[in-house]
């Protein structure tokens, strides 16, 4: 047996025969708590609950990595804190659970002190966000407002460490200029708040506890690239099991953890910045300097000009941002002289670095010298992606971003090829639900390069078998399919028209008390205008008027007939139990925008509809469904408007979306729907 091998073996305890001992009896009291004990503390026996938490256990036990969807209602955070809290009773090694929101951050921290109550075992919970979630001491000191940096310091000093913890009203660029960036050690240890600060005390117990941590995505990723590229982690050395839950965003977490992207100004910045950090004299560096800005500001019109160009055809990316890079020769030599100009800048600057420079200058020179080698990778598109990002109109706001092409790989060799078990869920994993469980979550797995069971000398994949919701979707709920629409990307502005009446009709049938679920901001914005003009007895809410979403939330909870239209982070994460939600509307099916990291997956598909296109459309769909039911009492129905997945339809997508969807009862009848919303809310 190779070293790899054994090292796994004895992957939490030095001795091995202790280590089995020890899991097994953490076996035995995950068993015991969900099948013998479970009613004892309060809890109904949830089927899918059991099979998931044994389902852990054994991963653990048997040191293997596991996928396990878990249906909305089964008690997925109960199932993986109970045996995480039971393997660090056995181990007293620390635990990780990594999530994709704040909301689940904060809702855990909740579960976690309830189990360990029922448990009669307390642990210390380390709740670790980004930097930019906390404020900055010394930059509220730097305020030019008299009365805010008053206002601000007397929150600070009494406890307001986060965004949270300070006015609701607090405007994004005044939190942007006192919340922490850049953070590190060496330019921040003479600050005269360092041993007080917050975020340096985190840091400091993020790395020393064996006890729970709570994370998320985006720390984690981070955590794990500087222990690969042997630096010190952000977290413990030894996390052994860490939860991923939200799964179903590791992908897009990585991708963003991976991906460089620099403005024009920034690139200036930073070279000006280094620059000065070297002795100029006898030397070019300024010619050098000069030379560097008129590459650039070429470069960059050419950027400029490739958007216009995909605006002016009105592509579909527009709603997203995210832009083609097309790699002609223009760009492309303006790309190679960029990179030649910045290799030979950061030689200069290397070679005359003064021997005095402050630990800030320090960090610049290194992050200039990242940006060199960033434009060399530019002109690698065989291993790299790179696309463009901008704001609406505004030129300066343009982004070159890169990001590595074979992203699977580097998530299975972040994740599933170093020393712990990573234990992987969320309510929408799956493509499908029929078929085996290779096929139901093929498309995360080849994603994620999550590992087989025949990889060699690596912590091997489990796939389980998918937890079904406990919620009653055939009694409570009955879905609608729009059959008589125009299609709504052939004919656009007509199903717009049509939509929104049908819209109207169905917030008639339930009295407001809907959510409206929007792929395009476009689209959104024109079918609140067209409810606006019909004079609707319902208040419209908006998800982009600039009120945060607790705020607006808050809104649509409170005003129980209101209508809410959202996009975006609105098709998951948002938790409206009760009446105030009793339809979901689906305006179109959510299929992906055909944007530069979508074409490239398609571009490597053998059927880029049934690989890529659909599944990514399936699990935003179920996602968006899953808005409807939240507790055991929840009922209603959802619409979707979208009259592709009808009968009359031959879409060779239809019969897999039907099946992958938790709903099964439905029909393209109102009067069938308006029948049974009646019959569900008779008091």
């Amino acid at each position: 047996m190779g070293q790899a091998n054994i090292e796994y073996e004895r992957l939490f305890d030095s001795s091995d025969l202790s280590e089995r001992e020890s899991l097994r009896i953490m076996q035995q009291k995950v068993w015991g708590f969900f099948c013998e004990d479970i009613e004892k503390h309060g809890f109904s026996v949830r089927e899918g609950q059991q099979n998931m938490a044994l389902d852990i256990a054994d991963a653990i036990a048997n040191k293997q990595h596991l996928i396990v969807e878990a249906g909305v209602g089964i008690g997925k955070s109960f199932a993986y804190i109970v045996p995480l809290l039971l393997f660090h009773k056995q181990f007293k090694r620390p635990i990780v659970i990594s999530t994709s929101t704040i909301t689940l951050q904060e809702q855990l921290v909740e579960d976690i002190i309830q189990i360990t109550k029922i448990l009669n075992y307390p642990i210390r919970i380390v709740v670790a966000k980004g930097q930019t979630h906390y404020v900055c001491r010394k930059k509220t000191d730097e305020l030019s407002d008299d009365k805010l940096r008053c206002c601000l310091i007397k929150s600070i000093d009494n406890g307001a460490v986060e965004r949270a913890h300070l006015s609701n009203d607090l405007p994004d660029s005044i939190w942007n200029s006192i919340c922490i960036t850049n953070y590190g050690a060496k330019p921040c240890k003479n600050c005269s708040y360092y041993n007080e600060c917050y975020f340096t005390i985190l840091r400091k117990e993020m790395k020393k506890t064996n006890q729970a941590i709570v994370c998320n995505h985006d720390l984690l990723t981070a955590h794990l690239k500087k222990m690969r590229d042997l630096y010190t982690g952000l977290l413990p050395n030894e996390c052994p099991v860490i939860v991923i839950d939200e799964a179903h965003n590791l992908e897009e977490k990585v991708r963003s953890s991976l991906t460089r992207e620099y403005t024009k100004g920034e690139i200036i910045d930073c070279a000006s910045f280094a620059s000065n950090a070297a002795n100029k004299q006898g030397t070019d560096i300024e010619h050098t300097l000069g030379s560097l800005n008129s590459h650039l500001n070429k470069c960059y019109d050419i950027l400029n000009k490739q958007v216009d160009d995909q605006i002016n055809r009105n592509e579909a990316q527009i709603e997203t941002g995210r832009f083609f890079f097309v790699p002609s020769k223009e760009i492309m030599d303006e790309i190679q002289r960029v990179s030649n100009v910045l290799i030979d800048l950061n030689e200069k600057i290397q070679m005359h670095i003064k021997s005095n420079i402050s630990d800030q200058q320090n960090m610049v020179v290194d992050s200039f010298s990242e940006i060199a080698e960033y434009f060399s990778n530019l002109k690698n598109i065989d291993e790299n992606i790179g696309w463009i990002e901008r704001i609406e109109s505004n030129a300066t706001s343009l982004k070159m971003c890169i990001c590595p092409r074979n992203l699977s790989e580097e998530i299975n060799e972040l994740f599933f090829s170093a020393r712990h078990i990573c234990i992987l869920t969320s309510a929408t994993l799956t493509n499908k639900h029929t078929g085996s469980c290779e096929e139901m979550y093929r498309y995360l797995v080849s994603n994620i390069g999550f590992p087989n069971e025949s990889d060699f000398c690596k912590i091997k994949g489990i796939l389980a078998e998918p937890k079904a919701s406990p919620f009653s979707y055939d009694k409570h709920t009955l879905l609608y399919c729009a059959n008589d629409l125009p299609h709504p990307t052939k004919y656009r502005d007509e199903f717009i028209k049509a939509g929104s009446l049908r819209i109207a009709e169905l917030l008639h049938l339930s009295d407001g008390r809907a959510l409206i679920l929007f792929t395009a901001k476009s689209d959104m914005n024109y079918v609140y205008d067209l409810l606006l003009s019909m004079n609707l007895p319902y208040t419209l809410l908006q998800s982009n008027t600039g009120a945060s979403q607790e705020s607006v939330l808050a809104q649509f909870r409170s005003d129980r007939t209101s209508v809410l239209l959202g996009t975006g982070a609105y098709w998951e994460g948002i938790n409206i139990i009760g009446e105030s939600l009793t339809n979901v509307i689906v305006f179109k099916l959510p299929f992906p925008v055909p944007d530069p990291i979508i074409k490239d997956k398609c571009d490597k598909a053998t059927d880029p509809l049934l690989e890529i296109l659909v599944p990514e459309m399936i699990i935003k769909l179920n996602q968006g469904i899953g808005r409807l039911i939240r507790s055991e009492d929840d009922k209603g129905i959802v619409s979707i408007i979208d009259s592709r997945l009808s009968e009359g339809n031959n879409a060779p997508y239809r019969k897999m979306v039907w099946d992958s969807l938790p709903i099964k009862n439905k029909t393209s009848d109102l009067c069938v729907l308006q029948k049974f919303y009646n019959r569900v809310f008779v008091q």
